[in-house]
């Protein structure tokens, strides 16, 4: 039950974030969040809780996140990451995490096709909302896990275009997340931009 309590943890911390928040300096690299600077400080003061089962335990998660990416089922990638970083911390599940939400996210925009959702929507409105949303997952997965790639060599190393390739489709969403703040009431967030954001898979 350790994976699901420490899961609820990361939700709380997830869900009480909020957009715009103020920034603050990282000693190990440029402005991040003030809500990504919480993330990191409780990733810090539980680093000597961590036990060689949590690690296992984010290691299995990982490895079926990596299969279900390689799939294609986007949002069974993002459940494993998300349930993979609170038992052991990585760039890489961070970092992959947030690549794999968003693509859930243009992967179900493209299959309804138009298609009319429960609520009547044809479309995923570009709403203060949805601004929102995409700021504060910037702040809890991007941003975070670009900090953990910068304290990890091995990461680096192993991962060299990683790092690159997510600030620069965090970099991309920033932008977006700034631009839907201000679209007109009811329009519609631009899928093709958002897949374009993200580029290519990040994993083949």
């Amino acid at each position: 039950m350790k994976a699901v309590i420490r899961c609820w943890g990361a939700c709380v911390l997830m869900l009480a974030g909020m957009a715009g928040v103020p920034h603050t300096v990282s000693a190990d690299g440029p402005a991040i969040s003030a809500e990504a600077a919480r993330a990191l400080a409780n990733i810090e003061s539980d680093r000597g809780k961590r036990s060689a089962e949590d690690r296992r335990a984010a290691e299995r998660l990982t490895v079926l996140g990596d299969r279900a990416y390689r799939k294609q089922d986007y949002d069974a990638a993002y459940k494993a990451y998300f349930d993979a970083y609170p038992n052991y911390p990585t760039a890489y599940a961070y970092l992959l995490a947030g690549d794999a939400r968003w693509r859930s996210v243009v992967q179900f925009q493209e299959r309804r096709s138009g298609q009319p959702a429960p609520d009547g929507s044809t479309c995923l409105e570009a709403s203060h909302r949805f601004s929102r949303e995409l700021t504060m997952d910037l702040a809890n997965h991007y941003e975070v896990g670009l900090a953990l790639a910068q304290r990890d060599s091995a990461f680096l190393r192993k991962f060299p275009e990683l790092s690159g390739r997510a600030r620069g489709s965090a970099s991309c969403l920033q932008a977006m997340a700034a631009e839907i703040e201000t679209a007109a009431p009811h329009s519609c967030v631009d899928i093709a931009k958002l897949r374009a954001c993200l580029g290519e898979p990040l994993l083949k």
